[in-house]
């Protein structure tokens, strides 16, 4: 067995079944975040209790759930009694987990860190961009993400929209929903030097900087974020093809159009283009219609490039389903979020 991590007299031991594996997991901690600071290469990918990436099994020891109704989990796996979300679950003791470990992890490890809003900025009616200053700097790769928590309300994945990737800053764009608690909370009624809880970086929809593909970014709503993060990196690789696409339902629900502007104005080949599905056909600045049918124009073929995707779910799987069933791109090169 190896310790990855010493355990402290607050911690929990987990043990990996398959390999012998170990790690210590402080007060406090889910089995995720413990076991991808300590180096592992675990399964997931909301990292929100969603979409079940993270299930494994618990062979020995006991959990508690921070979202006991979690949709990751089938109802077939809450009879079995021994299924898991590792993204959910807080070892009581210690703990053996069988669950597949792809390697060791070679991406920045999240951490928890204590943030501060900073600074305030109205997107739209119902967006704004959120600047937080950390207590300490945190590496993230442009396209990752963070949980952030507020005490008393919950926690909610958040990508930043920044590319300063070892910095004490971090930006989002953040959309407030009526059924939201906490995005109502953060957008509406906090105020600068308000103090959140940030938990990350989590994500593998992270730019891959390697290569000169060109790279293509699709965002829909406050999807932008994670897309805005990869498209600003990418632009700043010398020679590489840049394609960035923002589809929005109306023209109010538009931001960002100075910044596009300044991206497009950064270099030849760079382009960035705003879609609103339902637009006044007076409106000669912007593209009609849907963001998919925008980027099949212009690349109806897209393999050979790398593909990044952030938006809401529906979104996300209708291109999905077209790029890969239509054969348009390299599935090995196509990344996406879809809880944004």
């Amino acid at each position: 067995m190896t310790a990855l991590l010493a355990k402290s007299d607050a911690a929990a031991l987990i043990t990996v079944a398959s390999n012998g594996d170990a790690f210590a997991c402080e007060t406090g901690q889910t089995l995720l975040l413990a076991g991808l600071a300590a180096g592992l290469d675990l399964p997931y990918e909301c990292a929100s209790g969603a979409c079940g990436s993270c299930r494994c099994k618990l062979v020995q020891g006991c959990v508690d759930s921070l979202w006991p109704a979690a949709p990751g989990l089938s109802e077939r796996d809450r009879r079995r009694g021994d299924m898991v979300l590792m993204c959910q679950s807080v070892p009581r003791a210690d703990c053996t987990i069988d669950v597949r470990v792809r390697g060791e992890l070679n991406i920045p490890r999240p951490v928890r860190l204590a943030g501060r809003i900073q600074r305030s900025r109205s997107l739209t009616h119902n967006m704004v961009q959120l600047d937080f200053a950390l207590d300490r700097p945190m590496a993230f790769l442009p396209g990752q993400f963070v949980h952030i928590e507020v005490a008393g309300i919950g926690r909610r994945a958040y990508s930043m929209a920044n590319i300063d990737c070892d910095s004490a800053c971090l930006r989002f764009i953040i959309k407030a929903k009526d059924e939201g608690l906490l995005s109502s909370r953060l957008c509406r009624t906090m105020i600068a030097g308000d103090l959140v809880t940030i938990e990350g970086p989590y994500g593998q929809g992270y730019f891959r900087q390697a290569g000169d593909r060109p790279v293509v970014c699709i965002a829909g709503g406050s999807g932008l974020a994670p897309m805005w993060s990869v498209a600003q990196a990418a632009a700043r690789q010398n020679g590489r093809q840049v394609h960035l696409y923002f589809g929005v339902n109306g023209a109010d629900d538009l931001c960002f159009g100075e910044e596009f502007a300044a991206l497009r104005a950064s270099a030849s080949r760079v382009r960035a283009d705003m879609v609103v599905a339902i637009t006044d056909h007076t409106d000669s600045q912007h593209r009609s219609g849907l963001v998919g049918d925008a980027v099949l124009a212009d690349l109806p073929d897209l393999t050979g490039c790398d593909v990044y995707m952030a938006g809401p779910p529906g979104m996300i799987d209708t291109l999905l389903q077209r790029f890969v069933s239509e054969g348009r791109v390299d599935c090995d090169r196509l990344f996406f979020d879809r809880f944004c």
